[in-house]
């Protein structure tokens, strides 16, 4: 049988899509919801909600609908509405795009934020929004795993690990044999956490060794990979963003392995550096947000090794306010379980900074309130 996973997710400033083998495991809206809190919890932030914005999860479901009625269509019934068929999704650009001919389809709004607004959440209650979308052939809707897709792959991993958007709608569909995910996510104006987040998490264990770098879009590290050479691993990507904040400049990143800390060659990529840095300027990633940062090394990561990452910089509360120095703490990990071969023990340094609740500023990387 033929499976084939694409992922997206959907951002003011933040646009992916991604391609991964097909899930080994069940999730449901509600094992989306667990999944999701594991990986927060995991991280250190607290729990998302699927409950206290019901719009969200109503959004979440018409689009997972639309999707799947959608991506199936023939081309002759998107010809007969003057519609071409752009490929995957039909005649819409993205899979987060909706076409307003298809009202007998489902269509409820053209960008996430008009769906979610159909679905009766009320202009002025929100302070940014993004959506994540898993679509899949081949693959039944209870056989979709998109957390973990998103997860591992790094674009779509800060939204989920955004300490401020605690509230969550996530749905899935089926039409034969085709399948959608969509995953919508929230911050209110009451949700004001300042801090910096690390993942893997400090004395994480149970990390995956790699990720493919081709298989998510803007592809991370050294830009498209080419169609003769679509597997490119790089171990396990490690991403800091600076939640809260309005951006965040980086000085130095440093990754090793083991407590002799031996030196790990590793790609970097950041939105902004400072002026005294060890990052080079290739390593600017203007598809990143303007408060995160992320590094993988450039091979596979060893199994049950424990490896270190450092990074300092600075962040900045609200635009033109004061920069703040931050830097990684030390400390060791726990030590790697031995019987699980095949995946490492990723060290992620715990974060010592000084923080400036001055006036907060505009979050850059969402769909802002209007």
């Amino acid at each position: 049988m033929h499976q084939f996973v694409r992922v997206a997710v959907a951002a003011a400033a933040l646009l992916a899509v991604l391609g991964r083998p097909a899930p080994a495991a069940a999730e449901t809206a509600e094992q989306c919801l667990a999944a999701m809190n594991q990986y927060r919890t995991a991280a250190g932030l607290n729990r998302a909600s699927a409950t206290s914005i019901p719009a969200l999860g109503k959004a979440a479901a018409a689009h997972a609908a639309y999707r799947v009625k959608v991506d199936t269509a023939t081309v002759d019934y998107l010809a007969l509405l003057g519609l071409p068929d752009l490929g995957l999704f039909g005649p819409d650009q993205t899979a987060h795009l909706e076409s307003p001919k298809l009202r007998d389809l489902g269509f409820t709004g053209v960008n996430p934020w008009d769906r979610t607004k159909a679905a009766k959440l009320a202009d002025g209650t929100w302070r940014y929004q993004y959506e994540d979308v898993t679509t899949a052939t081949g693959i039944t809707a209870a056989n979709l795993k998109g957390v973990r897709s998103w997860i591992d792959a790094p674009y779509h991993r800060l939204p989920l690990l955004d300490a401020n958007t605690r509230h969550i709608g996530c749905a899935v569909d089926q039409r034969g044999s085709y399948s959608a995910q969509v995953l919508e996510m929230a911050a209110t104006w009451k949700d004001t956490t300042k801090r910096i987040t690390l993942y893997p998490a400090p004395g994480q264990k149970a990390v995956p060794v790699s990720f493919n770098r081709c298989q998510e879009h803007p592809t991370p590290f050294g830009g498209a990979c080419a169609a003769a050479s679509p597997t490119q691993q790089v171990g396990y990507v490690v991403t800091v963003q600076a939640d809260g904040y309005y951006a965040m400049k980086v000085q130095g990143i440093a990754f090793s392995k083991g407590s002799a800390r031996a030196p790990v060659d590793i790609h970097r990529a950041v939105r902004y550096r400072t002026q005294k840095t060890t990052v080079p300027a290739s390593a600017v990633d203007t598809s990143l947000p303007a408060n995160a940062a992320m590094l993988a090394a450039k091979s596979p990561l060893a199994a049950a090794t424990t490896y270190n990452v450092r990074i300092s910089g600075y962040v900045q509360a609200a635009k033109g306010g004061k920069w703040v120095q931050f830097k990684t703490g030390s400390g060791r990990s726990p030590p790697p379980d031995p019987r699980r071969r095949t995946r490492p023990v990723t060290r992620a340094a715990a974060f010592a900074l000084g923080l400036n609740r001055a006036l907060e500023g505009p979050d850059l990387r969402g769909r802002r309130a209007p």
